[in-house]
């Protein structure tokens, strides 16, 4: 009778150990695969990599302009929204203008880090790049990648 509890005291023991365990450390979602993709519009390009990171995705982006003449943008902040799930854009900040030659690629924001990934079984990233030229011509680079986690 003594053994059976001291079994049963083991069993609820080690079943504790393996949910604290699933919940603090092997519970988080991680992505399946870093990715990196480009899409060009007109003589622009819109580059982009999805990282995991101890926080959940990170998204880098920049735009590399391809253009034979100089060329000035302006664009709100962020240049490059990035979304998860969520398709719509969000382009909220005041103006900000710049100068491109070819070849230069232009960092326009810090890596965007999503943190709300967990219990994700797949989902989509929205990313839009929006900027106008100085000729007015507006740019709009859009783009969705399917995401898998594991």
């Amino acid at each position: 009778m003594k053994r059976r509890y001291i079994f049963v005291g083991v069993l609820f023991i080690l079943c504790l150990f393996v949910f604290i365990y699933q919940q603090f450390v092997g519970g988080h979602t991680i992505l399946a695969e870093n990715k990196s993709f480009s899409k060009q519009q007109g003589d622009f390009i819109l580059h982009m990599s999805v990282i995991q990171v101890e926080e959940g995705i990170e998204v880098r982006q920049s735009i590399q302009y391809v253009g034979e003449d100089p060329v000035e943008i302006k664009h709100q902040s962020p240049l490059v929204s990035v979304t998860l799930k969520d398709k719509k854009p969000t382009f909220t900040g005041s103006m900000v203008t710049k100068k491109l030659n070819k070849g230069n690629i232009y960092y326009p924001q810090d890596p965007v880090v999503i943190t709300e990934i967990d219990n994700i079984v797949g989902s989509s990233l929205y990313i839009n790049a929006r900027l106008f030229t100085d000729t007015e011509e507006r740019i709009t680079i859009e783009h969705v990648e399917e995401l898998e986690f594991n």
